[in-house]
């Protein structure tokens, strides 16, 4: 199973915990979306195959897309949080130069800062949810 949260929650519902004290918090590594027809107004067969890495990524992701509205139905806003932030461009898994990681970082406290002020307090709603138990 490539789902690392709904496995940590079908085994937590098997050790006997109730679905309501069960609480994921999932930390997304970024993600970009890539818009297949951006490229062409009207794409042709050798279009996908000349782009085949976008169309694999694509399928890939909609996987983990899945997984987010699964978890979110199954276990309630209360109790599943997905925090993800999205890149203007691809980023490869396994850049690591300083510039890249320099970016990463301003785009997570980019990301943080939008939390805490227009997201309706998620941050702090979270930590005092995680303190009172």
């Amino acid at each position: 199973m490539n789902n690392p949260t709904m496995a940590a929650y079908m085994k937590a519902i098997e050790y006997g915990y109730e679905k309501e004290n069960i609480f994921v918090l999932s930390l997304g590594t970024g993600d970009y979306i890539y818009d297949p027809l951006k490229a062409n107004d009207h794409p042709d067969i050798l279009y996908y195959v000349k782009n085949r890495s976008a169309v694999v990524k694509i399928l890939i992701d909609s996987q983990q897309h899945n997984v987010d509205y699964q978890m979110s139905i199954l276990m309630n806003d209360e109790h599943y949080h997905r925090w993800q932030v999205w890149f203007e461009e691809p980023i490869e898994l396994d850049k690591y130069e300083e510039n890249i990681v320099n970016k990463l970082e301003n785009i997570a406290y980019e990301y943080w800062e939008e939390m805490e002020i227009y997201d309706n307090y998620r941050l702090n709603r979270l930590i005092e949810r995680l303190s009172s138990e």
